[in-house]
């Protein structure tokens, strides 16, 4: 003879119920369910697993459920092959002309005010010397703050991005001329990483910071400078301020790049 008597225990579960990772939502639910409602309880076991009924016969409450490693393994995967540990694929060999990384720069003594007008100012600062080349802040600053729109005296990562035409104004064109004759600007496109050694200096933006009034734009120039003079220039038209120079010897920045550190010399890729 069939019974008609309820069943108390729900033995169906899922791969991974919610129960496991949200206990606290599962026994809300168990208590807030009523138990009048078969498809309460199918919704019960959906999300928390399985059920049981509560001492009284009033709600659900859900299972203590099994870690997921406990879980039978499936057909396949007793079929998958062993995966045989892969060698790290050779680096290729970092360009000549990027920034080291492992190394403490050498601090060298200048701060380079090369123009100022009612208007604007810009200077050279913070530069720090390594034997791969020169690290240095380019700072331009407003006399009063610009309202309404953002201060964007540079070209990003040093390119240039206005086409064949004229230069607009409010370009802060900026350049170093060494000794030899080569000169590096920011109006230039870097170097891609697989081309060969370039045989003119390498001007990159390497970031920055700035407000409505002032923009700091760091700037790294490869290779280090030869002996003699050093000439920072730079133009601003919008601003008024024409081409201006201002030159410097490069032999604190020789001595500087002397005192730098390489942090692991015997490391191939720490540069």
């Amino acid at each position: 003879m069939e019974s008609n008597r309820r069943p108390t225990h729900y033995e169906i579960e899922l791969p991974v119920p919610l129960a496991w990772e949200h206990g606290g939502l599962a026994a809300e639910m168990a208590s807030d369910i009523s138990h009048r409602s078969p498809w309460s309880v199918v919704l019960l076991r959906t999300i928390c697993g399985p059920v049981t009924r509560r001492a009284g016969g009033r709600g659900w409450a859900p299972l203590p459920c099994r870690p997921w490693q406990d879980l039978p393994v499936g057909f396949f995967e007793d079929l998958l092959p062993a995966l045989e540990p892969q060698p790290e694929p050779p680096r290729p060999p970092r360009p000549a002309w990027m920034k080291p990384e492992a190394v403490v720069a050498g601090g060298v003594p200048y701060e380079v005010l090369l123009a100022r007008t009612p208007d604007a100012a810009v200077a050279v600062t913070g530069l720090l010397a390594l034997p791969a080349g020169l690290e240095f802040t380019l700072t331009a600053v407003l006399r009063r703050e610009r309202v309404g729109r953002p201060f964007d005296p540079g070209p990003p990562h040093g390119m240039r991005r206005f086409g064949a035409g004229p230069l607009p104004d409010e370009l802060l064109r900026f350049g170093v001329q060494f000794s030899d004759g080569l000169v590096a600007t920011n109006l230039a496109r870097p170097p891609l990483a697989q081309m060969p050694e370039p045989a003119t200096p390498v001007l990159l933006h390497q970031g920055g910071s700035g407000t409505n009034r002032r923009n700091d734009m760091r700037y790294w120039i490869w290779p280090l400078p030869p002996p003699g003079p050093l000439t920072f220039v730079c133009e601003w038209p919008t601003f008024k301020i024409p081409e201006s120079r201002v030159t410097v010897d490069a032999q604190p920045i020789i001595d500087a790049a002397n005192r730098a550190v390489e942090l692991w010399p015997d490391d191939e890729s720490s540069g």
